[in-house]
């Protein structure tokens, strides 16, 4: 079979898409000059060189998107079939919530200025007597982008992978906040504080926390918070963990990058600064703040996923050394829910193996 990111089958797409309309055309007598007047085919080889032209000119399409962004590696990828099982960690039409409560609240960030809704999850023990008097760790799950929380939620079955992990025993239970992570839409700010622009790193950090802890039963900003990112989010969670280190404990990077980077993000989001820039990278601020610093890391890669693997590898080589940080690069996979889904539980467990969920 064809491999889905092969030459060939992007070669055979265009043909289709370039070949159909000109026998459609043909087939149908046009006078086109050097093309011979002829009688009209049958009506279904008509329609059936209408479909193959549509067909062909969409899968062009998706097969380019999908070989510059790594989407899906190949067709396992694309239809869904699991071919990375969520093993131990190396180095050392519904939301699918479960039986736990999902609420919408409303956040005015006084810090950043921004009014949005985030998406909480509590776990079914927080309305249970016998924890009415329990504050709860809390997990900061931040999208992609464009992605809306709802989006993200129901892409890696958070609620129902965040129960399963607290029945079977594996993790305390905690409460999921999902923040939007895109403020000024279209607009990605690498969840920074853009001079006369957007405060990305205040809401999340300050703001959304603010609006947690006043409305919710939950543990103050510190030891008991953590991040865990998709894509952007997983730059995100990384450069808060760093950046803001007594309000978060821990971070988890799903298919991530560590490094920032100005496609289609705020104009000109660090100013042409070069040193602008290195002060929002993690890497950076990894290296530079690493003296006395507790902040654990989980970095979590594909080798299939090359947008994501090149970044994250200078991250792996950067904190080798320290016991704090575990890595899992997985050998195969694209940048896609599918190949990331199953390392949320794994992620969770991790989290409470280092005491950030009690």
């Amino acid at each position: 079979m064809l491999g889905l990111t092969s030459n060939v089958l992007l070669f055979l797409a265009i043909a289709a898409a370039v070949v159909a309309p000109c026998c459609l055309v043909w087939l149908a007598g046009r006078r086109v000059p050097g093309i011979r007047r002829v009688r009209v085919g049958p009506a279904i080889a008509v329609l059936a060189l209408a479909l193959v032209a549509q067909l062909g000119a969409v899968s062009a399409v998706f097969l380019v998107v999908n070989r510059k962004f790594d989407f899906y590696s190949g067709w396992g990828d694309l239809l869904g079939q699991q071919t990375n099982p969520a093993t131990g960690i190396a180095g050392d039409g519904s939301l699918g919530i479960g039986h736990g409560r999902l609420e919408v609240l409303p956040v005015t960030g006084k810090g950043s200025h921004t009014r949005s809704e985030v998406l909480v999850w509590l776990p079914p023990q927080y309305g249970e007597p016998a924890y009415r008097h329990h504050r709860f760790p809390v997990v900061e799950f931040l999208p992609g982008q464009p992605e809306q929380p709802a989006g993200v939620f129901r892409g890696f079955a958070l609620g129902a992978t965040a129960e399963a992990e607290i029945a079977a025993r594996h993790v305390p239970p905690f409460v999921l906040v999902v923040p939007p992570l895109m403020i000024r839409p279209p607009f990605d700010t690498e969840c920074t504080n853009v001079p006369h622009g957007p405060q990305a790193l205040t809401w999340l950090a300050s703001d959304v926390p603010h609006a947690v802890t006043t409305h919710l039963r939950v543990d103050p900003p510190g030891i008991h918070w953590s991040l865990m990112g998709w894509s952007t989010g997983a730059f995100c969670a990384a450069k808060l963990v760093y950046a803001q280190p007594k309000r978060f404990a821990a971070a988890v990077g799903l298919g991530g990058y560590y490094q920032p980077t100005t496609r289609q993000t705020w104009p000109n989001l660090f100013g042409g600064l070069p040193w602008v820039k290195r002060h929002n990278s993690p890497q950076w601020l990894y290296a530079h703040r690493s003296s006395g610093l507790t902040a654990r890391l989980l970095v979590v890669t594909s080798r299939q996923d090359l947008e994501s693997l090149r970044s994250s590898a200078k991250m792996i080589a950067a904190t080798r050394f320290n016991p704090n940080d575990s890595r899992v690069v997985l050998p195969s996979g694209g940048h896609n829910f599918g190949v990331y889904q199953p390392f949320v539980g794994k992620g969770l467990q991790w989290l409470a193996r280092g005491g950030v969920l009690r």
